[in-house]
């Protein structure tokens, strides 16, 4: 009896502990349970060091939510290599599901720095110099289905950060809050966006699912078993099946097929009775 669904299972695995060995991602096994993302440096047509450093504090952001298993962006840039893929053929819809098969990640995060500014005015007043510094910082934040190619999310945050400086005092918030202020905001629009919520908790959000062994008997004896259509040997032993409900159908020639959808759990056992087939005969009456 060839167990069709065990061998699925040990296919998937083996194929997934080889594309970790290939790739290096120690550490995906281990977080199976979780949706795995790639974030790639962001674009910008100004002169900003946030391309890179947004990214970063984005994965940051992910990883500490315990929702994500972020992959090591420098695999993604090795691969992108190996397959002859410029920067901008990675949101191509075909170039990220290939990008997807290869790394096994499901989502990419990319984005482009839309504006990053810096202004200061000074003022003196009874002798005294006063300087109001002021940042600013706005982001596009795009995140991408690996599995589909298509756009799953898109979103924009941005921060001021103005501080004043008199002397050796300074009041206010520097430029160093502005990189993580909107790196939180779009993180926290992405952990609120319905779909990704929904592919997080499909990821892992409850007990892996382990199969279970139920017992399928016929009437007549040796009966074919198919469950969800696949073919998985003949009545009278057991067989591994995740719990749930699934169509169970029990054929054998000259016999009625028999099939009911079944609610699958951990030990179940029963016997399928099929019906002689009854042959039908059409009288056709000519007429003279």
């Amino acid at each position: 009896m060839i167990n069709v669904q065990g061998c699925k299972h040990t296919i998937y695995h083996s194929a997934k502990v080889l594309l970790c060995l290939v790739l290096g991602c120690s550490g995906s096994l281990a977080h199976a349970d979780l949706l795995r993302v790639i974030a790639v440096d962001f674009t910008s047509s100004v002169g900003t060091n946030y391309t890179k450093r947004l990214p970063e504090l984005i994965v940051d952001e992910l990883v500490n939510s315990g929702d994500f298993d972020v992959l090591e962006r420098g695999k993604l840039t090795s691969l992108a290599r190996e397959l002859n893929f410029q920067a901008g053929a990675l949101v191509d819809p075909g170039k990220a599901v290939q990008i997807g098969s290869m790394s096994g990640a499901e989502l990419l995060i990319t984005g482009n720095i839309i504006e990053n500014t810096r202004s200061s005015k000074t003022a003196t007043s009874y002798g005294i110099k006063s300087t109001v510094t002021r940042h600013y910082l706005k982001a596009r934040i795009e995140v991408i289905d690996l599995t589909t190619g298509s756009k799953l999310f898109s979103n924009v945050a941005d921060d001021t950060a103005v501080v004043k400086t008199t002397g050796l005092n300074a009041v206010g918030r520097g430029e160093g809050t502005l990189g993580p202020n909107v790196a939180s905001q779009l993180v926290d629009a992405i952990l609120t966006n319905k779909r990704i919520k929904r592919m997080v908790e499909n990821a892992g959000g409850g007990e892996v699912v382990e199969p279970v062994m139920i017992t399928i008997n016929s009437n007549p004896e040796g009966a074919d078993v198919e469950i969800d259509g696949v073919y998985l040997g003949n009545a009278g032993g057991e067989f591994e099946v995740n719990p749930g409900v699934h169509e169970i159908l029990v054929s054998m020639p000259g016999f009625e097929t028999w099939s009911k959808k079944v609610k699958v759990r951990d030990g179940l056992s029963f016997t399928a009775t099929l019906s002689e087939a009854v042959d039908q005969k059409i009288e056709i009456q000519v007429e003279q």
